[in-house]
C-alpha cells in the first residue's frame, strides 16, 4: 500500500464511520494464561466509529485472519498501577511488531480524540509519530495519563473483567517494566456485544 492508497484508505473509513456505515462498537476477547495456567477473560470495547482504522487493526490481529495475530502473545512489560503492554507478535519484548497494513510495518496514528483518563483503556503503544503497529497497552491509574494525550491512540477499554485479569497482571510487574511471569494470551477474536443482565 502506498501512502497515497493509505490516505485514501484514511478518507474512506473516515467518510464511512461519518455516515454512520461503521458499528459504534466492536468486541474483542482475550483468554490469558499466566505460568500456563488459565486465569480467566478479558473482554474489550473497542470505538470502531471513532477510530475505524485502529480497530480494524486489532480485531483482525486478534481473528489471526493474516496467519499472525495476538495468539500466543505475551505481556511483556508491566509497571504496576501504570500500564500492563503486550502485542510484540514478532519478537516478544517489546522490540517488535507487526501491523495488517503496509505488508506488515508501522502505520500513522488515526487520531486522538479520546483521553488517557481512566483505569482500563486500551491504547496503541507506539515508539514516535505514526509508528503504530500490533503493541497496546491498558491503563491501570485511576487518573489521567495526560503525557500519553497526543501521543498513543485510544482506541477502546476493558469491558467485562470479571476475574480481576488486569490486576493478577498488574501485580507481575516491578517499576523496571519487568514481568515476573508469563503472561500469554491463549486464545482471543472478535465477539458479538455482551447480553444485558
Amino acid at each position: 500500500m502506498s501512502w497515497v492508497q493509505w490516505t485514501n484508505y484514511l478518507r474512506d473509513r473516515a467518510a464511512a464511520s461519518e455516515r454512520g456505515e461503521v458499528p459504534q462498537y466492536a468486541y474483542v476477547y482475550f483468554d490469558i494464561a499466566i505460568d500456563g495456567e488459565p486465569v480467566g477473560r478479558i473482554l474489550f470495547r473497542l470505538l470502531w466509529r471513532d477510530c475505524p482504522v485502529t480497530t480494524e487493526n486489532f480485531m483482525a490481529l486478534a481473528d489471526g485472519v493474516k496467519g499472525y495475530g495476538y495468539k500466543g502473545c505475551n505481556f511483556h512489560r508491566v509497571i504496576p498501577g501504570y500500564i500492563i503492554q503486550g502485542g510484540d507478535i514478532t519478537k516478544g519484548d517489546g522490540t517488535g511488531g507487526k501491523s495488517i497494513y503496509f505488508g506488515g510495518g508501522t502505520f500513522p496514528s488515526e487520531n486522538y480524540l479520546h483521553k488517557h483518563n481512566q483505569k482500563g483503556l486500551l491504547c496503541m503503544a507506539t515508539f514516535g509519530p505514526d509508528t503504530a503497529q500490533s503493541q497496546f497497552y491498558i491503563t491501570m491509574r485511576d487518573h489521567t495519563l495526560s503525557h500519553l494525550d497526543k501521543k498513543d491512540v485510544v482506541f477502546g477499554k476493558v469491558l467485562e473483567d470479571p476475574e480481576n485479569v488486569c490486576q493478577k497482571i498488574n501485580d507481575l510487574g516491578d517499576v523496571a517494566g519487568t514481568v515476573h511471569k508469563d503472561v500469554r494470551i491463549v486464545a482471543c477474536g472478535t465477539t458479538t456485544a455482551p447480553k444485558p443482565s
